[in-house]
C-alpha cells in the first residue's frame, strides 16, 4: 500500500448470500500508512500499533516506533518517558502536543495582558 493510503473496512462480513454484514459498531477497524507530505492522522494511546489506526511508517512495513509518534507530537528528541511500552505509547498518545500547548499558552497570556 502506498504511503498515506488505507483500508476501511477491515474485517467486515458477509452474509450465505454476499450480502455485505454491518459491523455492530458505528465504526470500522481502519489502518493505513502515514504520508511523508501530509498532516499525520490524530495520535491515540495505540499509535505504536499498525493495527490501531492509521499509523504506518510511510515507507516501511511496520507502524512508527514511540520515539516517531513522540517527534509527530513536537516532543524534543532528548524528552524522555518512563515505564513500559506500552506506557510509553500511552502518555504519548494522551498528550496535548508541547508546541500546541505552548502556543495556547501565550495566546492566554496575550489575552490576560490585554495585548
Amino acid at each position: 500500500m502506498p504511503a498515506g493510503g488505507a483500508v476501511i473496512g477491515h474485517g467486515i462480513e458477509h452474509n450465505k448470500n454476499n450480502q455485505r454484514v454491518e459491523p455492530l459498531t458505528r465504526s470500522p477497524d481502519v489502518y493505513g500508512w502515514l504520508s511523508w507530505d501530509r498532516p499525520a492522522a490524530s495520535l491515540t494511546t495505540r499509535c505504536i500499533s499498525l493495527s490501531n489506526g492509521r499509523f504506518g511508517h510511510p515507507e516501511q512495513h511496520r507502524a512508527i516506533s514511540a520515539r516517531e509518534a513522540a517527534c509527530l507530537q513536537t516532543f524534543p528528541k532528548t524528552y524522555r518517558f518512563f515505564g513500559s511500552l506500552e506506557s510509553r505509547a500511552r502518555q504519548i498518545g494522551n498528550a496535548v502536543p508541547p508546541k500546541m500547548a505552548q502556543a495556547i499558552g501565550h495566546s492566554i497570556l496575550r489575552q490576560a495582558s490585554g495585548s
